[in-house]
């Protein structure tokens, strides 16, 4: 088991070979398939859609739960996926980082860094993503545009979270 989001009243949770599942009472667990064998290492969800990412650049999506689409051309290892004001963002190896409105339409992102990034969140009004040798990106809320973040850290990152205008690093 790889991550877990909230949607429509159910958990799901996507992992290994394509595994895709959702329970709305911890107790009995329905299987979903998205006709992959991908590792399926992310998933977020907005009100309107949820998307699954994963290696060979999966992206998939569903507007229900059950009828999931493969999205984008990719080939990158994508390592991390999440929802926020602006749609959704995923990110993942080599310097690999998408935008989308829907879930469905997606926009590669080129970026400063080549480095891995391994995990992002949507914090207070704006997205984090982190990545391998203490990368950090944010964007401005209003726009595009992605900066990276003088830390001084140099160990590679997994985690990102925040609230009440801290954000911690892992």
């Amino acid at each position: 088991l790889r991550s877990m989001a909230s949607f429509g009243g159910r958990l799901y949770i996507t992992g290994e070979s394509g595994l895709i599942l959702s329970t709305g009472d911890m107790a009995t667990f329905q299987s979903h398939s998205a006709a992959t064998d991908s590792w399926l290492e992310g998933v977020a969800a907005s009100a309107l859609a949820m998307v699954a990412v994963g290696d060979n650049g999966a992206i998939y999506s569903t507007s229900n739960g059950s009828n999931w689409t493969r999205r984008g051309n990719y080939s990158n290892w994508l390592r991390g996926v999440a929802s926020g004001l602006l749609g959704f963002v995923a990110v993942g190896e080599g310097g690999f980082l998408a935008t989308s409105l829907d879930g469905a339409v997606w926009s590669r992102v080129s970026l400063s860094t080549q480095a891995d990034l391994n995990r992002v969140a949507f914090i207070g009004d704006r997205f984090w993503v982190v990545g391998n040798g203490g990368v950090v990106l944010t964007n401005n809320p209003l726009r595009a545009n992605w900066n990276l973040v003088p830390t001084g850290v140099t160990n590679d990152l997994f985690a990102v979270a925040g609230g009440g205008g801290e954000i911690l690093l892992a």
